[in-house]
């Protein structure tokens, strides 16, 4: 950290910032006071708790401040530490496993700060150019922003052509007659549905890889970026689409190619406008908000996947104060279950699909 220690202690708002970027567990137990200007090295030495010795060669008096001393203490968060170096660019400094959750007391002791005559104040930032960890870590957070943004307008792509591609597989192919000929062969109708729903994986998943796998190679080429836990976020932005297709499948075995698009972006937009809601009800901490936004996310999990897979892959700095890097800033971020609670879902949309299917007269 580019922060002198003085500064750490005069600041408890700094300091307690500071120690959430390693651990949840924060406790100041001294509070340092505000400054105090002495009239005389006496004075100083009396208020600082130490022998204070001016230069002998000067013969006009400084100001001397005097900033009282400070303690605080935290455990600490190995990954979470570790993962922040990372993204300061000093990922060649490994931290042992027996630091993870180390006891840290910080005891900041008093400073005596002497300015003669037109002197800068000591405590000003330095002129000095160059990049230091703080401007590695501010510009990562910026790349990791412009990156989720791209993202996001993936997704929302793949929600589109997920929708598209199935609304009139099996809709619009009975309504022509082509699944007549098809069913009339030996050929099971559960065949029929599990072979376009894995067509359709397929196609997602390459349509995914291609996107997703474009937006980090820009991004990379440009700026030497690479957005962290990757591979932990895109398999969630995949299982959504695999979601809506699925749900889109199962529209189609049982409804028109029209009433299955208007039910498809129908239950989307409650999804997207529950997730809006979910969040300012967050903020403004009014628990009927969250609830609304919680009941639009059982009815549909997407627009919670799409929260949970941009926190995933936001940078441990912002998670370590609760948020995501996406377009728009995540207050409430949804549980892993909702992970388990979508391929649930899935799983019942595909069953279904099928026995709907199976049981519609062609």
């Amino acid at each position: 950290m580019a922060q002198r220690m003085e500064e750490l202690g005069r600041n408890s708002t700094l300091s307690e910032q500071i120690g959430k970027l390693f651990s949840d567990s924060f406790t100041v137990i001294q509070e340092p006071g505000d400054p105090v200007v002495a009239a005389n090295a006496e004075d100083a030495s009396a208020l600082a708790g130490f022998t204070v010795r001016l230069p002998a060669n000067r013969a006009d008096a400084p100001t001397l401040t005097v900033q009282g001393s400070a303690a605080f203490e935290f455990t600490v968060d190995r990954d979470r530490a570790q993962a922040i170096l990372n993204d300061a660019g000093l990922g060649e400094t490994q931290l042992p496993a027996s630091l993870d959750g180390a006891p840290i007391a910080v005891s900041v002791p008093a400073s005596v700060s002497a300015a003669y005559g037109g002197c800068p104040d000591p405590n000003a930032a330095p002129d000095e150019e160059g990049d230091t960890p703080i401007d590695n870590l501010t510009r990562n957070q910026i790349y990791n922003f412009l990156t989720m943004a791209g993202l996001y307008a993936i997704n929302f792509l793949t929600i589109v052509m997920s929708a598209l591609i199935s609304a009139d597989t099996l809709a619009g192919e009975i309504g022509s007659g082509t699944m007549q000929s098809l069913v009339t062969k030996p050929i099971r109708r559960v065949d029929v549905v599990l072979g376009k729903w894995l067509g359709f994986a397929g196609l997602l998943a390459l349509y995914l890889l291609l996107m997703i796998g474009g937006v980090l190679t820009i991004v990379f080429a440009l700026s030497s970026y690479s957005p962290p836990n990757i591979a932990r976020g895109a398999p969630i932005v995949y299982l959504e689409s695999l979601l809506v297709m699925t749900i889109t499948l199962a529209c189609s075995s049982a409804f028109s190619t029209l009433a299955t698009g208007g039910i498809v972006f129908g239950l989307y937009g409650l999804a997207f406008i529950g997730g809006f809601v979910e969040q300012i009800g967050a903020v403004l901490k009014n628990q009927v908000a969250v609830n609304i936004g919680i009941i639009s996310s059982l009815i549909l999990p997407s627009e919670s996947l799409l929260r949970r897979a941009s926190y995933e892959m936001t940078s441990p700095l912002a998670q370590s104060f609760g948020f995501n890097a996406g377009p728009l800033i995540v207050v409430s971020i949804p549980s892993p279950a909702m992970i388990v609670y979508a391929a649930l879902y899935l799983l019942t949309a595909l069953a279904f699909a099928i026995r709907q299917f199976s049981r519609r007269d062609l």
